[in-house]
């Protein structure tokens, strides 16, 4: 097993890096109006992502559901999903966008279906190869899909050079899973996984990221290709600092706090990962601003309006990293209700933000999405006595956080040596 996270978060942020300047290399090749015109196909595609693997991914890192049954619930929930994104883009897209919806919808089910298996590989204790494999799938379906633009220069064309290379690494990555499924061992005295036990964590993820789908949708929905365009650029840069918090907690560290068997353990891994945290913080709010400052250089004056919106997501990067933090301590220890709640007024939250301002530019959508976080992070740092990482009998967290004044600086006590 990997005992660096700066090495893990390393492979994950370079290809994820990759694959933004992909997303950038599109853009300009298309233009901006055929640019808009994939985003607004991404955008449903992105209820895909929304539903995903609905709590497997939970019980594969807890080891309590195999590779076989795994692979099967998975194919169902992507394939489900993939038909209801189908659904509400021909409902709510022009028919010449059609071609371009169907090809997007097919990728990322093949993309999310094939991460399914890379959880067993991370399960069986092998974190970097896990990275760089999702960095190999991430390389081949952007590679791909510039590629056949560079042919073309059409919105169907970059969709199908998604998919062929989503299928191309795929089948690279089932070679690799049927090796990694035939070692695969359940964890010691857990129970074997039921469909039900899947539900609580799915709702979860789903919230979450209906949330994250929602505004994208809403533009694709009632704007045009321009918005669209500089809307999919304000989201892309979000959701990197989403993946990157999310590989570090939701990934890295949330494998060692589910099999953690104490609170002494876990408030150790929990100091490890607020430092790894803090650090790659710092790093990601530069990188931000000189993202924001190189837009108009890198893809051309008429996605200027994009660079405030993207400046303004430094802000962001804070309060999305503590609140992914708080959330994996808080589901890691097995309060998932909790969860569900927070999700839930974060989804009302947005549907009325999304309503109220609509038509959204790329400053509006920046500051929805900053409030969103902001109000997630306050909201967890409530539930801190649920995080596992104090002994019971010592006084409530609550009141040694008020004491010490700061969450992400202190506010627990230390274990008893």
């Amino acid at each position: 097993m990997s005992r660096s996270p700066y090495v893990y978060a390393l492979l994950r942020v370079v290809p994820l890096g990759l694959s933004t300047i992909g997303i950038f290399g599109l853009a300009r090749q298309l233009g901006v109006s055929e640019f808009g015109r994939f985003a607004a196909s991404a955008a449903f595609a992105q209820v895909v992502v929304a539903v995903g693997l609905f709590g497997h991914d939970q019980l594969i890192m807890q080891g309590r559901l195999g590779p076989r049954s795994a692979l099967v619930r998975s194919a169902f929930t992507v394939l489900l999903s993939g038909f209801l994104a189908a659904a509400l883009g021909m409902l709510l897209l022009p028919m010449q966008l059609y071609a371009t919806l169907a090809l997007v919808i097919l990728s990322t089910v093949v993309v999310t279906w094939v991460g399914s298996m890379l959880l067993f590989v991370q399960y069986e204790g092998r974190d970097l190869r896990r990275a760089t494999l999702d960095g190999g799938m991430r390389l081949s379906t952007q590679g791909f899909s510039n590629g056949f633009v560079a042919m073309s220069g059409v919105a169907p064309a970059a969709a199908a050079g998604g998919l062929f290379g989503g299928v191309v690494i795929g089948s690279l990555i089932s070679g690799r899973f049927g090796v990694v499924a035939k070692r695969w061992q359940p964890k010691p005295g857990c129970k074997p996984a039921r469909i039900r036990d899947s539900i609580a964590f799915g709702m979860v993820g789903l919230l979450y990221s209906v949330a994250l789908v929602l505004p994208p949708v809403v533009i694709a929905a009632t704007t045009g290709p321009e918005t669209n365009a500089f809307a999919r650029m304000v989201i892309l840069w979000y959701a990197a600092i989403t993946a990157v918090g999310s590989a570090i907690c939701g990934e890295y560290f949330r494998v060692r706090l589910y099999a953690a068997d104490s609170w002494q353990r876990r408030h150790r891994i929990w100091l490890r990962m607020r430092k790894v945290l803090t650090f790659t913080c710092a790093a990601f709010v530069v990188i931000t601003l000189i993202a924001a400052r190189s837009i108009p250089f890198v893809l051309g004056e008429r996605y200027a309006p994009v660079s405030a919106g993207v400046c303004l997501l430094a802000l962001d990067v804070v309060p999305q990293f503590m609140a992914i933090a708080f959330g994996t301590l808080l589901m890691s220890n097995g309060h998932t209700l909790p969860n569900i709640a927070r999700h839930a007024a974060a989804c009302v939250f947005m549907v009325a933000a999304c309503l109220t301002i609509s038509p959204l530019s790329p400053v509006k959508l920046a500051l929805i999405l900053i409030a969103g976080d902001i109000l997630a992070a306050i909201w967890y740092a409530g539930s801190r006595a649920k995080w596992g990482i104090s002994s019971p009998r010592q006084e409530p967290v609550a009141k040694v956080m008020l004491g010490r004044g700061a969450i992400w600086a202190g506010g627990w006590r230390r274990p008893a040596r």
